[in-house]
């Protein structure tokens, strides 16, 4: 039986759909930032990050996904997500850590927030099984209208990832 691993600098296959990923900000990165006061139902102020997870903030509280929740839940927000801070995406390709240590966003910090700023961090996306190093830029509290900021890894847009593996599977068919 041969098995045909392929990678693609951003992620790893190993012939299945359903492979882990690894998007590190060494590749590349975006910065987010939702304003004070800013409406958290415009998508503008949400970050899109996969096509079942975005992440936005209300004029107080907790990030949530708002396609999958309406308003940030104690200890449950934002659905779709684990979180693990103090450490990168590195840290778990090389087997420092692993998804037992990953948890809900705010079990993960502690219960403050604003101590996650500068913090390295990884996001776990669990439909996608996808881990994304991210590291919060600002965090607003005492009444700032739920201002925050991050710097995330790149994630390829749907599809790219795809087309990428069948391109290294065209590749390696042809150097047989």
């Amino acid at each position: 039986m041969r098995v045909l691993i392929c990678a693609t600098g951003v992620a790893v296959c190993a012939g299945s759909a359903t492979a882990q990923q690894y998007f590190q900000a060494s590749d590349g990165t975006i910065d987010f930032a939702k304003a004070a006061f800013a409406d958290p139902t415009d998508p503008a102020n949400q970050d899109m990050i996969t096509g079942t997870v975005a992440i936005t903030r209300g004029d107080q509280r907790g990030i949530y996904n708002p396609l999958q929740e309406g308003s940030y839940e104690d200890f449950v927000s934002p659905l779709g997500t684990q979180w693990l801070f103090d450490a990168t995406v590195q840290d778990v390709i090389d087997g420092t850590f692993g998804i037992g240590d990953f948890d809900t966003w705010e079990n993960a910090h502690g219960g403050f927030p604003p101590g996650t700023v500068g913090q390295d961090a990884v996001l776990y996306l669990e439909d996608d099984d996808a881990y994304v190093d991210i590291t919060f830029t600002d965090w607003g509290s005492g009444g700032s209208g739920g201002a925050f900021a991050y710097t995330r890894a790149i994630i390829p847009a749907p599809g790219t990832f795809a087309l990428l593996g069948l391109g290294g599977m065209v590749a390696a068919r042809r150097r047989r």
